[in-house]
């Protein structure tokens, strides 16, 4: 299978709406391969030539959304202090974060709602915590200070931008990414970044 060809693209492209599409509305147990053939305008053999069953399908479709969402993940910023992460360095790397995150807005949601036996959304948030403590681990920085307190700021980070992301998704019309982005940059500069900033140096 050349994935590269536009016309199996396309196929694929049809088959993840049919998914999503259905996940809407039912649970991903009672969706059936004819449920998605129909939806996609494709017939069973044109769906075997690329996955063995339905749960063949949404794993592939998992990791590979998983994949790039962590191929996003940069956490360069908890090098910055409070006082200088809304320089043009962090927030152009938030806003590009961001665009992509909104690009997928709609996956994401049907997703966080789906019946399905993978949780997406805390997938997402252990994915930032990861990279988050990964790279406070890393940088030595931080060398002087409890792991659990580490440990804690990371969690509270991913799950407030966790929270933060599916707020803006549920209200878009009245949200804009320029919001979002400035509600990040205070909350680093006045709120929990700043107060884990704060903790005394080693």
């Amino acid at each position: 299978m050349n994935k590269k060809d536009p016309r199996v693209i396309k196929t694929l492209q049809r088959i993840s709406n049919a998914v999503l599409a259905n996940l809407e509305r039912h649970p991903f147990r009672e969706i059936t391969l004819n449920m998605i053939c129909q939806d996609a305008m494709i017939n069973k053999t044109t769906f075997y030539k690329y996955y063995r069953d339905k749960y063949d399908y949404l794993k592939q479709y998992l990791d590979s959304l998983m994949g790039r969402f962590c191929g996003q993940l940069d956490a360069a910023f908890i090098l910055a202090s409070p006082e200088n992460v809304d320089s043009s360095v962090y927030q152009e790397a938030f806003a590009r974060l961001l665009r992509y995150l909104y690009g997928y807005r709609r996956e994401y949601l049907i997703l966080w709602n789906a019946e399905i036996d993978r949780r997406i959304y805390d997938e997402m948030g252990d994915s930032i915590y990861n990279t988050l403590l990964e790279k406070i681990l890393d940088s030595h920085a931080f060398d002087c200070q409890p792991r659990i307190q580490l440990e804690l700021y990371a969690r509270l980070f991913a799950s407030h931008t966790m929270t933060l992301l599916h707020w803006w998704f549920q209200h878009e019309e009245e949200v804009t990414m320029d919001d979002v982005l400035r509600l990040m940059t205070d909350n680093m500069k006045d709120g929990f970044f700043k107060a884990f900033k704060s903790l005394p140096p080693c």
